[in-house]
């Protein structure tokens, strides 16, 4: 609506792209002036198609398209019990077929999800619904990227469940559903990892020590994602995985003021675990 109210803005094509796929969510981007929607995770290839509905040339025509009831769907028809644990195969398509994005985000989940259903439990504990909506969506898109078709639906029931209100034991049911699909694909995920050995590191940049991170980081060095990248997998069941999750947050954000005193934590942490 706001840029809508921007002179020469009034018929600008606007896209929704969100993981909110319920009809009410659509009807509502449509009501603030949208016109058209995608649903995360995007398929590249609709969202192709939309970006090419909508470019200017398209638009001279004089003929604005409908908006796009399409929902892009998480799983492909007919997966196995297997695949629908963790399928690459749709994971890899969501990423336009990128192996290494898919791999990094694989690491970037089991790192900063791990513990997501934990705390959705602890926020219903204290009956932070807000926060137990926001982790329950994170999770849900997340999933639906990486091609875990069982998680994304689960975490999508307990969205709908949060939504409406459904009474607490019905709730707690559906977070144990969550939390058993999620166990799943964090195992998946360690095997995939395990199967494929250690994670190459960048070219000329090797898997770096602790110390040498923390450097990286008080020295302001934008090399400092990629060599974090490396050295985050080798730590994943090592190191706490909400604390990994917050470094991995803040450093691929080029936020090393805020990430160095955290690897000081975490590396206090390992001195004391291996010297008790």
């Amino acid at each position: 609506r706001g840029i809508r109210a921007l002179p020469g803005y009034e018929n600008t094509p606007i896209v929704a792209v969100s993981a909110n796929a319920f009809t009410e969510d659509r009807e509502a981007c449509r009501d603030a002036g949208m016109d058209d929607f995608l649903a995360k995770p995007v398929d590249p290839q609709l969202l192709y198609a939309t970006l090419a509905r909508w470019l200017p040339q398209e638009a001279d025509s004089g003929s604005a398209p409908e908006a796009s009831d399409v929902e892009v769907n998480v799983s492909e028809p007919g997966l196995d019990p297997d695949e629908a644990v963790l399928c690459r195969s749709v994971g890899l398509r969501n990423l336009d077929g990128r192996v290494d994005a898919y791999d990094r985000l694989l690491q970037r989940f089991a790192v900063g999800h791990a513990s997501d259903c934990d705390e959705i439990s602890a926020a219903l504990a204290r009956r932070d619904l807000d926060s137990a909506r926001r982790i329950v969506h994170t999770l849900k898109g997340m999933a639906g990227t990486l091609g875990a078709a069982n998680l994304s639906t689960a975490a999508y029931k307990l969205e709908h469940g949060l939504r409406e209100g459904l009474e607490p034991k019905l709730l707690v049911a559906l977070l144990a559903h969550a939390n058993a699909a999620l166990s799943l694909v964090l195992r998946r995920i360690e095997r995939f990892r395990a199967e494929a050995g250690p994670t190459a590191a960048a070219p000329g940049m090797p898997v770096l020590s602790l110390e040498a991170m923390l450097a990286l980081l008080e020295a302001d060095d934008v090399s400092a994602p990629v060599a974090w990248r490396g050295l985050a997998s080798s730590l994943v069941g090592r190191a706490d995985a909400a604390v990994l999750g917050q470094l991995d947050t803040l450093i691929e954000n080029f936020d090393f003021a805020a990430a160095a005193p955290l690897l000081r934590e975490l590396m206090a942490a390992e001195f004391t675990e291996r010297h008790p």
